[in-house]
């Protein structure tokens, strides 16, 4: 049976050893004995009344059915193959209320709420109990010597009047099928507390929350949640009366030794060992928590918080393979961690360790009597503290302040502070990616352009790039590591109209709140707090939002623009759309503060200062070591896995976006890295159409690799058709050195120079081409130019193959025409080196079917032959001594000529003639001898 590690605990326990299992889903007019007398039903049950130690049955939360826990002596055989990850299910035939099979679910690991107690009479308030880190919901609480557990067997006794809760997660260090981060956590919890308190008439109830070690991380970053989220959310934090936290980490702890368990056990990349990286002392998470907490948690009525005084031994990996702690002894989370040294904060020592802190043998212990003690004057404050929440000034509502404005003097935003600090925190899609690799030039620009500039210009810095290079992550990975030395930082959505409103009206939002955490919760007042922002109307009772769009922007810009709130970074993500709205509008006009922007536009430079900062695909190094770490894949241990590995980064053209939804198909797939490369190749599209399932590739966006450029592409052919068909004819020439004077040359008798100057300049605006510095050429990313293929159908690719092919032979042809013969056969062959890539993939178009491509393409040729214009290609191709690749397309060509025209036809021995030459400069004379002999036979 897999092993539960408990949190930073002295011993390593299994599941069988707390002989304590949840049985859940029972009906709720069932006691004990119904409940033993259905299960001895069962096969290898049937003696279970003799093994049993301990059974309470209490009311789960929806009310409507009930929860047991079941203590053994002896573990029958039914029990074995229940572990963490796999509860039971027991079908009892005709068990239901109406005769209906009735399913029970046995599990040990205790995820979610367990009820300990049923209270006698009115319920004063919930108590919510949070174990640490891979601790057990029940097992965490529980004295290892005398086996009873404080919160089930002494607490519901000493303390009348409370309903006693667990909440289970998980967390487990040796295995976890989660992979959440601390806001997924929050988040879940959230949900859970919320569900628990809407049934029944809970909704109002006062909470008291008890946390060990990062449980109390858990149950401080849930609050802070909810101080933003729906009025039943923010009800959950209104509600909390006192909070009971044993050696919570709130400067974090030394995970090193969980990592290298971790790692041996789960591997180098997983998402558990990302969660104890949050946990570290340095980490950004626990840099701004503690100065959250000094906003947030005054508002709550007490705070106890315990801080162990011995050392605990620290983990130990032992010979085969167990980790225990028996190791160096120290303190896992010190005195300075511990505390939060805030006015409503009881201190209190306990001389135990960080295990055995939470763990009671009686209710004579010393900790447990301070935990009473607190609890009965938290229960005995409840009603005053609820008497001066109701006695708070009453604030009017709108429409009657409207209606009475002469009649009611408001007192001003004189008690508003000014304080512009507020806690950083960004919504949790925005999350900090622990793999974010290299780029380390790139936030060297954006730090130095930011620390650079002066007024009077616009502080802004624009970083712009194609879809998928990473700019979002580029601009995250500042935040993160600057977050600091900022006052405030707020990110905007800004992809439309649409989610740029939404993020200004969440940016008010926040500033509502951060006011009224300053205020007390006695003299809160939401119409001062609007008085002071200039939307005197814009808040209702609650501190929601009312006011229309152009008010929260204008509110939003002025906050921004006041003289002494210098501190801010505003971030604008996606500024792709400069068509449909002006983002110019939402950007501060004042000279201080800072602003970021992230866009596929490089014209968006234009709404800053300098030359921005332009994002192309990684450096090789950083491809490969962002591939390993996405697909979870240890170094290569020999030259055959290091190769493929640089091949798969090589063919995904260096992109991150691609490398990481390759490595999350992989991952998911179960693939290795040959069979992955081969799939490359095959299903290119089914790779990289959609994202694997649980995915958490650019979790912000919905994007694919294919949707990012979808939707640049749709963009441009809105604008310019004739772009969008360029870039399509594009895709089958070669992707580098896509040279100026070819098109024009190729293209003359179809488009212009300013037209083509034009589709250049479509594809540069979003990022689906790039112009390689100052010379006249410009390159397409690999995977664009693969993806530009794959999107069209069977028609469009022949087209699109055909007109390549034609404007290749028409830019020789026309480059021959523009040259007289005493300065054309220098720059001839310069030209023809110039584009010999192209001439190399067209070339193979054309002598694959070269009969079809005739009749295909002879009526759209004009007044040029088509065979006379593939024939450059031949001639090309024996300028610079290729000449197998010329001998190739002449025997086609010749063979063509013949049948069309015959084998006396002039222009059938001109390329008889031209194959003779190839064969000469081969050193092949007789054949070329042959070949002129009967060209000349002919011109007789």
């Amino acid at each position: 049976m897999t092993a539960i590690f408990s949190e930073l605990s002295g011993v390593h326990i299994s599941t069988q050893a707390t002989k304590c299992w949840r049985i859940t889903g029972i009906p709720d007019t069932w006691d004990k004995n119904t409940l033993l007398d259905a299960l001895q039903k069962i096969e290898s049950l049937e003696n279970l009344r003799g093994c049993v130690e301990q059974l309470s049955l209490h009311p789960e939360p929806d009310g409507s059915t009930k929860a047991a826990l079941l203590n053994l002596n002896k573990q029958p055989g039914f029990f074995r193959g229940i572990d963490q990850f796999t509860p039971k299910c027991v079908s009892l035939v005709g068990g239901g209320s109406e005769g209906n099979d009735l399913y029970l679910w046995v599990d040990c690991n205790f995820y979610g709420f367990t009820p300990l107690n049923t209270p006698d009479g009115e319920v004063l308030a919930d108590v919510i109990a949070v174990s640490g880190l891979g601790g057990h919901a029940f097992g965490s609480w529980k004295d290892r010597g005398t086996g009873r557990m404080w919160l089930m067997d002494f607490l519901p006794f000493d303390i009348k009047g409370i309903r006693v809760m667990l909440y289970g997660y998980d967390t487990n260090l040796e295995g976890s099928t989660g992979g959440y981060s601390v806001l997924d956590h929050s988040r879940v919890f959230m949900e859970g507390i919320s569900h628990v308190r809407s049934l029944g008439n809970t909704r109002n109830r006062p909470m008291i929350f008890i946390g060990h070690s990062f449980g109390g991380l858990l149950v401080l970053k849930t609050l802070s949640r909810a101080t933003r989220g729906s009025r039943i959310e923010r009800k959950i934090f209104d509600s909390t009366h006192a909070l009971i936290l044993f050696g919570t980490p709130h400067e974090g702890f030394d995970t090193s030794r969980l990592e290298e368990m971790v790692k041996e056990k789960l591997g180098e990349r997983n998402e558990m060992l990302n969660l104890l990286r949050y946990l570290k002392p340095e980490s950004d998470f626990m840099a701004v928590h503690k100065d959250e907490m000094a906003h947030l948690l005054p508002r709550i009525p007490r705070i106890i918080s315990f801080y162990e005084k011995r050392n605990t031994p620290t983990l130990k990996r032992h010979p085969i393979g167990i980790y225990k702690r028996d190791g160096e002894a120290n303190k896992m989370v010190n005195e300075n961690s511990a505390l939060l040294n805030l006015p409503n904060e009881h201190r209190i020592p306990v001389q135990l360790d960080h295990s055995m802190m939470v763990k009671f043998a009686n209710n004579r212990d010393s900790p447990y009597h301070s935990v009473i003690g607190h609890l009965r004057q938290v229960l005995k404050d409840i009603p005053h503290v609820i008497r001066r929440t109701k006695l708070k000034p009453q604030r009017f509502e709108y429409n009657q302040l409207n209606k009475n404005r002469n009649a009611y003097t408001h007192p001003g935003p004189q008690n508003i502070p000014t304080n512009y600090q507020i806690p950083f925190e960004l919504a949790h899609q925005w999350f900090q990616n622990l793999r974010f690799t290299g780029r380390k030039n790139l936030l060297e620009a954006l730090t130095s352009t930011i620390a650079t500039k002066n007024p009077p210009k616009r502080q802004a810095t624009v970083i712009y790039g194609t879809g998928g290079v990473g700019k979002t992550e580029i601009a995250l990975q500042y935040v993160y590591k600057n977050h600091s030395s900022y006052t405030s930082v707020f990110w905007v959505n800004a992809t439309s109209l649409a989610t740029t409103n939404h993020s200004f009206g969440s940016i008010l939002q926040r500033i509502v709140q951060h006011y009224a955490m300053s205020q007390s919760t006695t003299s809160l007042d939401y119409l001062q707090i609007a008085q002071s922002l200039g939307i005197p109307e814009g808040l209702d009772s609650d501190g929601k939002l009312c006011a229309d769009v152009e008010t929260v922007n204008n509110a939003v810009k002025r906050w921004f623009c006041k003289q002494e709130n210098t501190g801010w970074l505003l971030v604008f993500d996606n500024v792709d759309d400069l068509e449909s709205f002006e983002i110019s509008f939402f950007i501060p006009t004042c000279n201080h503060g800072t602003v970021i922007m992230t866009s596929r536009r490089p014209e968006c430079v234009d709404l800053g200062a300098g030359s921005g900062i332009p994002v192309e695909e990684m450096e090789e190094a950083d491809g490969i070591e962002l591939l390993l770490k996405c697909t979870k894949i240890n170094l290569p241990t020999s030259s055959e896995e290091a190769m493929v590995v640089a091949e798969i980064a090589k063919k995904l053209g260096y992109l991150p976006l691609a490398i990481y939804q390759a490595g999350a198909y992989i991952c998911a797939q179960k693939l290795s890295l040959r069979r992955y490369l081969e799939c490359f190749e095959t299903h290119f599209d089914k790779l990289f159409g959609k994202k694997p399932p649980n995915s958490h590739v650019w979790r912000y966006r919905d994007d694919t690799v294919f949707t990012t450029w979808e939707i640049s592409f749709q963009a441009i052919e809105e604008e310019n058709k004739d772009a969008a068909k360029l870039l399509l004819l594009c895709s089958f020439l070669s992707n580098n050195d896509i040279w100026y004077d070819m098109l024009c040359y190729g293209l003359k008798d179809s488009m212009d120079e300013e037209t083509l100057d034009g589709c250049r300049q479509s594809l540069f605006s979003y990022s689906l081409a790039s112009q390689k510095g100052l010379d006249e050429c410009f390159y397409i990313h690999p995977l664009i130019h693969r993806w530009a293929r794959k999107r069209m159908s069977q028609e469009q690719l022949e087209e699109m193959a055909d007109s390549a092919l034609l404007l290749v032979c028409r830019a020789l042809k026309s480059m021959d025409e523009r040259y007289n013969k005493d300065v054309r056969k220098n720059y001839r062959l310069q030209f023809i080196k110039r584009i010999i890539a192209h001439i190399e993939i067209v070339t193979m178009h054309a002598q694959d079917c070269l009969d079809t491509l005739h009749n295909r393409l002879g009526p759209k040729c004009g007044t040029d032959d088509f065979m006379a214009l593939v024939s450059h290609l031949e001639s090309a191709h024996c300028a610079v001594a290729r000449y197998k690749d010329s001998e190739r397309l002449g025997v086609k060509l010749l063979a063509g000529r013949e049948r069309l025209l015959g084998t006396d036809h002039v222009d059938t021995l001109t390329f008889m003639n031209n194959l003779a030459g190839t064969y000469s400069k081969q050193g092949r004379l007789k054949e070329a001898e042959e070949l002129y002999l009967k060209s000349l036979a002919g011109m007789e």
